[in-house]
């Protein structure tokens, strides 16, 4: 009985930890965007390796490298 109430305290402090954090959001007007393309190089360098060993790549999230503004 007791561990039973061990338990649930611990889930409801838990819980209730989770609930009273503190929300922190970036705003647009504070996100600085770099110009940026996909790092062909390290695709290409990966997916390479990849058939070598028989695997399949599929990216998701390709890699990116920043751009230099002219």
């Amino acid at each position: 009985m007791k561990i039973r109430f061990v338990v649930i305290s611990i889930a409801i402090l838990s819980i209730a930890a989770c609930a009273s954090a503190p929300q922190y959001t970036a705003s647009p007007s504070r996100i600085k965007r770099v110009p940026a393309q996909n790092d062909t190089a390290y695709v290409n360098a990966v997916e390479a390796a990849a058939r070598r060993n028989g695997v399949g790549v599929i990216w998701v999230h390709p890699p990116r490298v920043e751009v230099k503004e002219k």
